[in-house]
């Protein structure tokens, strides 16, 4: 047909992809993202062939081979977020929304792809392309997720990506914008990190669904993911959470005093906006 021969020039073309331009690399996606064209309409070794194709675009600009990255190419497993630009939840706004004041670090934006704007014109978000608007989203994330791009949530997001790098990526307005979007969409995280975790956190949960082991501590994945990070500031020191004693309890109080700015509280517990529940 008129389509798989455009596709078979698109193919050869693209092995000298130094010479392309980026409308004819996202041609080349948008074709096999066309209902006659995606990975179930294509034998396995034209499918492998496609991925090792350095045309699917970052975050960064850098167009990489989903498999394969070799030379200037970044190899590695590649995301999109979990509806292609925000999830959402809580109440509050979404992630990586403008004025969200939260972005991606240097390190994480070469793993994230970019999607094409929606058809109304909107920006999408961070994660949309800035391609012409008459391409499809849909059909672009959904031929995405075919290949095996992972989908995150914001809470994978965060745990893979903003937490990992919050004391060295992230300057003192990023780390509060996103520990206030933590705080604003605390239950929404942790049901968000318990079904990408699936049976995993399914196991961890105790009688009637509680996630706490045998001594009382979570077993949330977002929540043991949050207590290896140092966030809370005590006497100009970031220090992991696990590592401060409870204000709530009576007795360590009356024994230590104080709270985390206070001169006689060494350092034991949190400071007053760490302490509310």
């Amino acid at each position: 047909t008129t389509k798989d021969k455009e596709l078979r020039n698109l193919a050869k073309g693209l092995f000298l992809h130094d010479y392309l331009n980026a409308e004819e690399m996202d041609g080349l996606v948008d074709l096999i993202a066309a209902p006659t064209g995606q990975p179930a309409h294509l034998t396995p070794s034209s499918v492998d062939k496609f991925k090792r194709l350095p045309v699917f675009e970052t975050l960064t600009g850098q167009r990489v081979p989903l498999e394969g990255g070799g030379g200037n190419n970044v190899g590695g497993e590649f995301f999109m977020l979990e509806d292609g630009r925000r999830t959402g939840g809580g109440g509050g706004g979404g992630l990586l929304d403008a004025g969200s004041g939260v972005s991606l670090p240097p390190s994480a934006r070469s793993r994230f792809l970019k999607l094409p704007s929606a058809e109304d014109g909107s920006s999408g978000g961070a994660l949309s392309s800035s391609s012409s608007s008459n391409r499809d989203p849909q059909r672009v994330s959904d031929l995405y997720r075919d290949l095996g791009v992972a989908r995150l949530s914001e809470a994978g997001v965060v745990m893979r990506f903003l937490l990992p790098n919050f004391e060295a990526e992230m300057d003192p307005n990023a780390q509060a914008a996103l520990l206030g979007f933590i705080r604003e969409n605390w239950d929404s995280l942790k049901r968000a990190s318990r079904a990408e975790a699936g049976d995993d956190a399914a196991a961890g949960a105790g009688a009637g669904g509680r996630e706490v082991d045998d001594d009382g501590n979570s077993t949330n994945p977002f929540v043991v993911r949050l207590k290896t990070v140092a966030f809370v500031p005590v006497k100009g020191v970031l220090t992991r959470a696990d590592k401060l004693l409870d204000p709530s309890n009576e007795l360590l109080a009356l024994i230590f005093g104080g709270d985390g700015d206070d001169d006689d509280a060494d350092g034991a517990f949190p400071p007053p906006d760490f302490s509310e529940t």
